[in-house]
C-alpha cells in the first residue's frame, strides 16, 4: 500500500498493464492502486463483490469513506448489508473489453488523465 505522501505512479502501472490483461489481472495491478490514491483505505472503506440486493448480481467494489465516529464500511456491509449504502461502486473490466458499440468500455488512460488532474489540483488546494 502506498503512503498518502508517496502516490503511485498510477500513468506507469497503466503502461504495465499487458493490452489483452483480463479483470483479475486489471483489479490486482491497478484498480487496487487507483482506489487507494483515491484516498480509500483496503482495510475500511472498501468491500469487492458487493451484493446490489437484486437477486445474486453483485458489484466488484463498493466504497464508502469511514470516519472515527462510526463502524467502518466494510464492518457494516458484512454484518448489516441491508443498512449499507456505498458512496460509489466500480465494475471493473478488462483492458480489451468492448461495450455493445465496440468502442472500449473504460478507458483507463482518459481516467488515469482526469484523476491526474483532480490529485493536482487537490494538493495545491491543500497547502
Amino acid at each position: 500500500m502506498s503512503s498518502p505522501h508517496t502516490p503511485p505512479d498510477l500513468a506507469e502501472l497503466l503502461k504495465q498493464l499487458p493490452t489483452d490483461a483480463k479483470e483479475p489481472t486489471v483489479c490486482a495491478n491497478f484498480i487496487t492502486h487507483f482506489l487507494e490514491y483515491l484516498g480509500f483505505n483496503p482495510l475500511t472503506d472498501i468491500v469487492q463483490g458487493f451484493s446490489t440486493g437484486n437477486g445474486a448480481n453483485s458489484v466488484d467494489y463498493a466504497l464508502r469513506k469511514s470516519d472515527s465516529t462510526s463502524l467502518s464500511f466494510l464492518s457494516t456491509a458484512l454484518s448489516q448489508p441491508q443498512n449499507s449504502l456505498p458512496e460509489m461502486i466500480l465494475e471493473a473490466k478488462g483492458r480489451a473489453t468492448k461495450s455493445q458499440t465496440g468502442s472500449n468500455f473504460i478507458n483507463l488512460s482518459a481516467l488515469l488523465s482526469i484523476v491526474g488532474k483532480w490529485y493536482n489540483r487537490d494538493t495545491v488546494n491543500r497547502r
